[in-house]
């Protein structure tokens, strides 16, 4: 959890995070895009994640909210849905 707070409090420091389309791109569990989402009230963010199972279970755990998972690995990304789409990307480990 603390490499996402610093990881989102640096990117704070350079860039206005409110009302921007935000990407995380390899998501695994959500643990950064839980944070963005319920600490910062950003909800506009897409994750991304090659695992079939942790997007089920992101999105079980993100019903009813603005926040999208998508199954897909990084490298099949779909560039001409998302060109241009996004304000923000992460990628952290």
């Amino acid at each position: 959890m603390s490499r996402h707070l610093y990881t989102i409090e640096t990117a704070r420091n350079k860039i206005n995070l409110n009302k921007k389309k935000i990407a995380d791109l390899g998501c695994g569990g959500a643990g950064l895009i839980s944070i963005l989402n319920k600490f910062y009230g950003i909800s506009k963010i897409f994750g991304f994640e090659h695992s079939k199972f942790m997007c089920q279970i992101n999105k079980k755990r993100f019903k009813g909210s603005n926040v999208k998972f998508i199954n897909t690995s990084i490298e099949n990304i779909d560039e001409n849905k998302f060109k241009n789409f996004f304000d923000v990307i992460f990628l952290t480990w």
